[in-house]
């Protein structure tokens, strides 16, 4: 169903340089009013040292032992707390005044989604955000998840596709916007990532045991934090357990059963509000229920088709990226492009969510390809 490994690979990059051009684009224009020819030189400049890569990666790779590994992740961490000392808490977005601020009611005993800046996220969000929100910046949350993000890469990735993946992270300008920004939206898929590893690792489709329920838990709580995260569960697993159906249906129960304990205590506290102007309104505003579930649906058949965790993170990440370029293309239809781009009606932020999917999905093609 899917093309091969090097096409793959070309539409990936095409896909990470138009995300990449629309932030040039509008946040370009804060630095240089020459944002266009910025955006240009961009392009030009990644896919020369993509398509190079491509041709002489078995000249170009070399094995990024655990010492550079360790000096690496030290050194990003380390610059991550001094960018975080640096910049000024004026540069956050929204997402993280809406998370500060969910905090601070739930501290002061008030309800949290009454809140001015209108938080959209389901509950574990915020409580996974409460450790740094407590130190006094949560933008170490998006320290740590980039870390993250970089000891999986180390972890689950080949000697000749590891660098490649690392330079296509911190090639990328969202990464820096979401340093710059104290954003939380990389972090959130990081830790789906991590998820699927983890279950990669322990969890046994024909068997119902501790590692499958804590999973499943687990799942739920994740869930828990942005409702799109159901379509890589879903796009996960089919493909875990579509020849053990009745295990899958359990599994998904228990994920349901957790989601739904974590909204209960909000739900008993104040449920009008919470049903009128809560995370399902919220993020639901961006796209219709209808449209969420027609992604659903065709996400479910396609990932019958699925034969490796590679193929599962390249599914994901054209599935996350059809469902954020919609409400792109319905705000255009509603407000006109300029707006749309420049504006607040609609944040282009959330087409990151595709991204650590992609570079996951890259491949240096060895020997026969396969997906």
């Amino acid at each position: 169903m899917f093309a091969s490994i090097r096409c793959q690979n070309v539409l990936i990059y095409l896909i990470l340089l138009a995300i990449s051009s629309l932030y040039l684009v509008k946040y370009g224009g804060r630095i240089t009013p020459h944002y266009g020819w910025l955006t240009a030189a961009y392009g030009v400049l990644g896919c020369g040292v993509f398509f190079m890569w491509h041709r002489r990666y078995h000249r170009l790779a070399f094995d990024l032992n655990r010492r550079y590994q360790m000096a690496l992740l030290l050194l990003l961490i380390g610059l991550g707390v001094l960018v975080m000392s640096i910049i000024p808490i004026k540069t956050q977005v929204g997402r993280a005044i809406a998370i500060q601020e969910w905090l601070e009611n739930l501290f002061q005993g008030q309800f949290p989604y009454r809140a001015e800046s209108l938080p959209s996220g389901f509950p574990v969000l915020f409580l996974i955000a409460a450790p740094f929100y407590l130190l006094g910046d949560i933008g170490y949350l998006e320290v740590i998840g980039i870390a993250l993000f970089v000891i999986l890469v180390g972890l689950y990735s080949q000697p000749a596709d590891r660098l490649l993946r690392l330079w296509v992270l911190f090639s990328l300008p969202t990464t820096y916007y979401e340093l710059l920004t104290r954003s939380e939206l990389f972090t959130n898929m990081v830790l789906v990532i991590t998820f699927i590893f983890a279950a990669e690792m322990w969890l046994n489709p024909e068997k119902i045991d501790r590692y499958f329920i804590l999973l499943a838990i687990l799942a739920g709580l994740l869930l828990s934090t942005r409702l799109i995260v159901a379509e890589v569960l879903a796009i996960y697993g089919i493909y875990t357990f579509r020849d053990q159906l009745r295990h899958g249906f359990l599994f998904a129960g228990i994920m349901s059963a957790t989601f739904a304990l974590t909204l209960l205590p909000f739900v008993l506290w104040d449920a009008d509000y919470f049903v009128c102007h809560g995370p399902f309104q919220r993020q639901g505003q961006y796209l219709p229920t209808l449209w969420m579930i027609d992604f659903l649906i065709l996400s479910l058949l396609t990932s019958w088709h699925i034969r490796s965790i590679r193929a599962v993170f390249f599914t994901s990440g054209i599935f996350l990226m059809g469902i954020v370029s919609a409400g792109f293309i319905r705000a255009v239809m509603l407000v006109g492009l300029q707006n749309t781009l420049f504006a607040n009606d609609f944040d282009i932020a959330y087409f990151i969510f595709c991204v650590p999917f992609f570079i996951f999905a890259i491949e240096t093609p060895r020997g026969k390809e396969s997906t």
